[in-house]
């Protein structure tokens, strides 16, 4: 699988980052590196990841521009 981080996200409550690979992978850290949640969102790699103003709400878009919250 390629792991290759191609987009970050930092949540507005400092504390949470998320990351997305080639690989459609979508993972949540906490801000000192410890992984929270990992998942398959994609088929195709990430392009872009935003966590929404609740910090808690992230929205994930892959290369065929299929959106995933």
């Amino acid at each position: 699988m390629d792991e290759h981080v191609v987009g970050v996200a930092f949540a507005s409550d400092g504390r949470t980052v998320a990351t997305g690979t080639r690989a459609g992978q979508v993972t949540v850290w906490t801000a000192t590196g410890d992984r929270v949640l990992a998942w398959l969102a994609h088929p195709k790699p990430v392009r872009a990841l935003c966590f929404l103003v609740d910090s808690r709400s992230l929205i994930s878009i892959d290369r065929e521009g299929t959106l995933r919250m």
